[in-house]
């Protein structure tokens, strides 16, 4: 009698993970609702297992039906677990970082004593001897010591494309950045609408091969991940919990849309396509998916371990993404956990031509 209740959840249950699965293929645009139902796929997956181990302690027949699910789902599984570790990398593999440096730690609630992150950041990121750098959330005070970052990395790269939205009082530029050590033969901006979700792109000589390069930051969330955390665990405030559905939702449209305009202009392009990103967005996501539909993921293809990203209170979040198109091969690729200078880890992979 339980067994056959379960099997009936299990089949509506089987139901609700395929709708689930499909949700990542609808623009939160047209349909906002599937912003919040791709989330949900990581617990789908736990679910579905849970119920293949169940039914082999008992009738192991009926756990064929979640296996089928899963089997379906293939493409979710790989992008939350990658197993490479026996990746090689070329001798002539371009090295390519990207990082949301969360402006340096510039400001009093971020920095600690003396600025020791931020000097820590830039001397990291100068000695890494990247070949080419992509930074998101970068900031540049020419009359500091400390901040005047594009002179520190342009000595060291001699060709970049830096785009600045934002001034403070300091005479301090925020905005982002691509820097290389090979010649940028051509750049420019999408998405830049004065504010820090902009897009540059530029075509770079790397290898006698033109590639072109895009680094890109999606549309923050901009909600406080512990009060939203305190509020799901703790006050579970109806009016704060609004607010963040409201914030959420509005979120998934606007991701959506600047990535439609992004994947337009990467269908016009005629060279090989190296992409690194702060999507904003969870590899469960309609833009991950989109991305996913067009380019290669280099954790997917080359990483090892969940390749988490965000250092921050929310968990296992993997929002920033190296992606690229298949004339190129990754052969390795990073995630390093062990540099937490800002609320985002840094990401590493090295490219080599077909």
């Amino acid at each position: 009698m339980i067994s056959g209740i379960v099997f009936i959840f299990n089949i509506f249950f089987s139901v609700i993970s395929l709708v689930i699965f499909y949700s990542v293929e609808v623009s939160p645009k047209e349909f906002w609702l599937a912003g919040f139902l791709s989330w949900v796929c990581p617990f789908v997956i736990i679910l579905n297992l849970f119920f293949i181990l169940f039914w082999l302690a008992f009738r192991p027949f009926r756990g064929l039906l979640s296996l089928a699910v899963l089997i379906w789902g293939y493409d979710f599984i790989i992008r939350s677990v990658s197993v490479h570790p026996f990746s090689e990398i070329k001798p002539s593999s371009l090295k390519v970082i990207s990082y949301n440096t969360r402006i340096f730690n510039v400001y009093d609630h971020l920095k600690n004593d003396n600025y020791q992150s931020s000097k820590d950041m830039i001397e990291w990121l100068l000695n890494s001897d990247a070949d080419i750098l992509l930074l998101q959330e970068f900031y540049d005070e020419k009359n500091s010591t400390i901040f005047n970052t594009h002179e520190k990395f342009s000595s060291k790269y001699p060709f970049h494309h830096v785009s600045y939205t934002v001034k403070n009082g300091n005479d301090g530029k925020f905005g982002m950045a691509i820097y290389s050590k090979f010649e940028i033969l051509n750049k420019g901006n999408i998405l830049k609408r004065g504010d820090n979700n902009q897009t540059l792109y530029a075509d770079i000589l790397a290898n006698n091969d033109t590639l072109r390069v895009y680094n890109f930051h999606l549309h923050s969330m901009s909600i406080d991940d512990k009060e939203l955390i305190d509020n799901v665990t703790k006050s579970k405030d109806p009016v704060l919990g609004l607010k963040h559905f409201n914030t959420l939702k509005e979120g998934f449209i606007k991701k959506s849309e600047q990535l439609d305009e992004i994947c337009s202009h990467i269908d016009t392009c005629r060279y090989a396509v190296l992409l690194a990103c702060d999507l904003n967005d969870t590899p469960y996501s309609y833009c991950y998916e989109s991305l996913s539909e067009r380019l290669e993921n280099s954790f997917e293809e080359a990483g090892t371990g969940f390749g988490i990203t965000y250092n921050g209170r929310i968990p296992f979040l993997r929002i920033d993404n190296q992606f690229y198109s298949k004339q190129l091969n990754c052969d390795k690729f990073i995630t390093y956990n062990n540099i937490k200078f800002s609320d985002h880890l840094p990401i590493e992979g090295y490219y080599s031509w077909e």
